[in-house]
């Protein structure tokens, strides 16, 4: 029981171990995700800054350009619906057209819808910028309001030139910040990237928020990879440790759990095994105690029934001292108290010694212990041991045998062994239990053993007995014919 108690002190040990572990693992990886969180949002923050001020300033530049270009004064209903510009100057202009405040009708759908939108939310700018994506295009132009002008300025930007020169300014300041960086649309496809990446490595995205307003930019910092995968290998040997000790508390708690199933079965056991030995010992007690009383008592004159009572006395003072030799017998082999000093024993000798004592017991139900001897070697042995052996043998024989009365015991020659053999005509025993019976307290679930008295512990002791002895044991025999329990030894010189 204090084994158990330990086992389940180490359990609690064991369970709060991992409860600290796993709170400690939890408050230090939730702090670490928290910086690391920061630390990339503000890096992102920091990159985005960059690439919408790069936007802007193609844009401003373009606008002021444009001013120069075109406006210094002049009146822009002067100029025609496409004014000539010089190229060379504005490498990021698609067009740019003249268009009359009061008619907003270019026949361009994406700049009239600009024109209204400026004239009805708008009407107090003079210059405002516009950014829409039509399918997989995006489109880009400023509206230029001059005051007093009877026309807008609408310039319509070249997207494509705008994103190789996007391109190549990500990829210069990606090298130079060590970072993964790349633009896509709303729909998820690249603009401009600073190198190709596998889609789950591809950080996450934000609007940008100024000019391109539906493209969006993802950015890893290159020197968080070392910092991410010490973090996993961390979070790795965390799961590892927390597995060890959950497969550790669940081992304890089943070992826990078995121990106090056996524990609690081996109370039971000893519990039956006091009452049934109590049982067991009051029966030949009562029967001395009655014929003993009968012939103090002067009551029983007839010799023959004189010799008869004094018979009964013996025998079951003989069958008390074999129940009491085989409890302390047990209890020696349970206990693996030291071997008594082994001696050269004749089996025949000792077969006949053990069936002279069982011999008056046998005869009182009736049944026939007949020994067939032979001349075999002399083997090293305690005859005491096996003289338990052989009158558990005997005993289990007649228990078990309740017709064919006739018990034999054989001392033969087997190959380079020497085998004492007990048969009988009884019930038989069942295949799958012949493993079984030779286990303590162990009892058949045959109905007419539950019948017959037994704690169990006859053909434990041939079996610890055996094995002191270095034998082996065999069980032959089918169930309703009889069983023949062999035990072979070695002889002390080989035959």
């Amino acid at each position: 029981m204090q084994k158990t108690k330990i086992l389940f002190s180490l359990i609690l040990v064991i369970v709060l171990a991992n409860i600290i572990f796993v709170y400690i693992g939890y408050q230090i990886f939730k702090v670490e995700t928290e910086s690391l969180e920061r630390r990339q949002s503000s890096y992102q923050l920091s990159v985005m800054n960059l690439i919408n001020k790069r936007l802007e300033n193609i844009i401003f530049e373009t606008e002021n350009t444009v001013n120069k270009e075109l406006l210094s004064g002049k009146d822009p209903g002067s100029f025609p619906v496409r004014p000539q510009y010089n190229r060379a100057n504005l490498p990021f202009v698609k067009n740019i057209y003249a268009q009359k405040k009061t008619d907003v009708n270019t026949g361009v759908p994406y700049i009239d819808r600009a024109l209204k939108t400026h004239k009805t939310k708008h009407p107090e700018k003079n210059k405002v910028r516009y950014f829409e994506l039509d399918g997989t295009a995006s489109r880009a132009f400023s509206v230029i309001d001059v005051r007093g002008a009877e026309s807008f300025i609408i310039i319509d930007y070249n997207v494509a030139e705008i994103t190789e020169s996007l391109k190549y300014y990500i990829k210069e300041i990606a090298g130079l910040l060590g970072a993964y960086i790349e633009v896509t649309d709303r729909f998820g496809k690249l603009i401009a990237f600073s190198e190709k990446l596998e889609r789950a490595d591809r950080p996450p995205t934000k609007d940008l928020k100024s000019i391109f307003t539906d493209w969006k930019i993802g950015v890893k910092d290159k020197t968080l990879e070392d910092v991410e995968l010490q973090r996993k290998n961390k979070i790795k040997i965390y799961i590892e440790i927390l597995i060890v000790l959950s497969v550790l508390m669940i081992v304890t708690l089943y070992t826990a759990t078995v121990m106090v199933v056996n524990e609690s079965a081996v109370v039971r056991l000893r519990s039956d095994f006091v009452s049934t030995v109590s049982h067991d010992l009051k029966t030949p007690l009562t029967s001395i105690k009655m014929y003993a009383e009968l012939l103090k008592e002067g009551k029983v004159k007839e010799k023959k029934k004189l010799y008869s009572y004094l018979n009964i006395i013996i025998t079951e003072s003989e069958r008390l001292a074999f129940l009491i030799n085989n409890v302390l017998e047990f209890s020696r082999r349970e206990y693996r108290l030291k071997q008594k000093a082994l001696s050269s024993v004749d089996l025949v000798k000792a077969a006949k010694k053990a069936i002279q004592a069982v011999t008056p017991y046998a005869s009182r139900y009736g049944y026939k212990v007949k020994l067939l001897a032979h001349k075999v070697p002399l083997i090293s042995g305690d005859e005491v041991g096996l003289n338990h052996l052989l009158m558990n043998l005997i005993d289990n024989a007649i228990k078990y045998s309740p017709k064919n009365k006739n018990i034999i015991v054989e001392v033969a020659r087997a190959g380079g062994e020497v085998s004492l053999s007990v048969k009988d005509r009884g019930i038989g025993i069942e295949e799958e239990e012949r493993q079984a019976i030779f286990e303590k307290f162990y009892r058949s679930n045959d109905p007419y053993v539950k019948t017959r008295k037994g704690i169990g512990i006859g053909l434990f002791i041939v079996k610890q007995i055996a094995a002191a002895h270095e034998a082996r044991i065999e069980l032959t025999g089918k169930k309703g014919k009889g069983s023949t329990f062999s035990v072979f030894f070695r002889p002390e010189s080989p035959v």
